[in-house]
């Protein structure tokens, strides 16, 4: 294809029509889906502030974190694209579809950490997790 950053799909360029939409849901992709990052987050926050937050909550944080993550890095594809022209490897956005697809495909696997830490924190108390994480920590003495 032309464009892709993938040597097989240059030489070979009827091999997937629809490479940008692979791309995302691969794992190789440079993105991080920061949803585990805002579950543990939000669970320090409950200790240390003692907000007393319930697994739904703890799982609409997880999911909005992810989402914020993802919002970053499309408005820095944009400044990217509007100030420099693109990256090395050209414009980081093609059109709207592109952001749109980066969005869905960021949504959907924080949807599913989301589901499994609310499942997670049911079945094993937020407390209970914390003090797993933190037992042998110097910095959170219990």
């Amino acid at each position: 294809m032309p464009g892709s950053p993938d040597p097989y799909f240059r030489l070979y360029p009827g091999t997937v029509s629809q490479y940008p939409q692979l791309g995302h849901a691969c794992p190789h992709s440079f993105r991080i889906d920061f949803s585990p990052l805002g579950f543990i987050l939000v669970l320090f926050m409950d200790k240390i502030r003692k907000y007393n937050l319930d697994p739904l909550s703890i799982a609409a944080f997880t999911v909005m974190f992810g989402l914020t993550g993802e919002y970053l890095w499309e408005i820095y594809e944009f400044l990217v694209d509007t100030f420099l022209g693109g990256s090395l490897a050209g414009k980081m956005q093609a059109d709207n579809t592109d952001t749109m697809m980066d969005m869905i495909f960021v949504f959907l696997p924080s949807l599913i950490i989301a589901i499994a830490c609310y499942y997670y924190v049911r079945k094993y108390k937020k407390e209970t997790i914390v003090h797993e994480m933190l037992k042998d920590s110097t910095f959170f003495p219990e």
